[in-house]
């Protein structure tokens, strides 16, 4: 009886463990269906650019958890690292020790010198959008609490929804709270920020940031959290920056309409060509774009030009 009765209790160790591997599995990596957040987004394809909810501006990322290290906070002495724009011209990593004493006086000046990647040609007007016009010039580190004006290395093409609801709504935060705890009655707090842009693999435009911030004196500005780079109501094509609106709020996968065939073309020129042009084959493989889609979706939807040697 007791042999027996140990040979249920092992087994029903055994088929726990088993349930808890099969849990892990469904719910890790290995299975797509299981993902959200940041890996659901990542996951999805370049042309799609409302994954999750459209109401849905940021989530928390690492547990809402910065991630800096002792060098990082460089003593308590204010400094500002800006990357430098890769290949593509795309910016990268910046981060800083930020406090009231360098808040900047002046107000912001004219930033339409700089032209982001992802933006030429594609800033669309929407009526459903606040002021219009789809992207915004974004600052990575706020002008607020940065005094970063028209730095190429700190700004990044965004939507106005990215823009105003996720990069103003914590660059508010940040800044509200060092006006808070300004020195004059209370000690000076330092705050610790890095952002992270978050590009796919050669796309000029961002799918979006990682925020994080952290209070040298407090604990209650320390966060980190990803933003997404999206407009409700459009579809955003991330390899150029292009977009258009949607019908239907749903994003069209135009390689399922009616007359789809395969077309190549670079995202530094407005021509569109056939896979055997002579002048594909002369496009960089870092700007090449491959899309099956019928010929008037690239012209009326992507804007995009005919060659005239291959005649598409």
């Amino acid at each position: 009886m007791k042999r027996k009765l140990t040979l249920i209790l092992l087994l029903v160790v055994l088929f726990f463990l088993s349930s808890c591997d099969f849990l892990s599995s469904f719910f890790g990596e290995d299975n797509p269906e299981a993902t959200t957040g940041v890996e659901a987004f990542e996951r999805h394809d370049d042309i799609i650019s409302t994954p999750l909810d459209d109401d849905l501006a940021f989530i928390t990322y690492n547990n809402n958890e910065p991630s800096f290290s002792e060098d990082d906070w460089n003593n308590g002495e204010h400094y500002i690292e800006l990357s430098e724009l890769d290949s593509l011209g795309r910016v990268g990593v910046v981060q800083g020790l930020f406090d009231s004493e360098y808040l900047p006086d002046e107000d912001r000046g004219d930033i339409n010198s700089v032209t982001p990647t992802g933006w030429s040609g594609n800033n669309n007007k929407y009526p459903f959008v606040s002021a219009n016009y789809i992207y915004n010039r974004c600052h990575l580190l706020g002008f607020q609490f940065s005094g970063l004006n028209a730095e190429k290395r700190n700004l990044m093409t965004g939507t106005r929804f990215f823009n105003i609801e996720g990069n103003l709504t914590y660059e508010n935060i940040v800044t509200d709270h060092m006006k808070t705890y300004d020195g004059k009655a209370k000690p000076l707090h330092h705050v610790l920020i890095r952002v992270t842009p978050d590009f796919n693999g050669n796309n000029l435009l961002a799918h979006g940031e990682i925020y994080e911030a952290d209070c040298m004196q407090c604990d209650s500005i320390d966060f980190a959290v990803y933003m997404f780079n999206k407009q409700p109501g459009v579809t955003i094509d991330y390899r150029t920056g292009k977009n258009w609106a949607n019908t239907d709020e749903t994003p069209v996968d135009p390689s399922t309409l009616p007359g789809a065939t395969d077309y190549v073309y670079s995202s530094e020129s407005d021509k569109f060509h056939l896979p055997s042009c002579r002048y594909a084959d002369d496009i960089k493989a870092e700007y090449k774009i491959e899309v099956k889609a019928p010929r008037d979706y690239m012209i009326d939807t992507l804007g995009l030009i005919p060659c005239g040697t291959c005649k598409p």
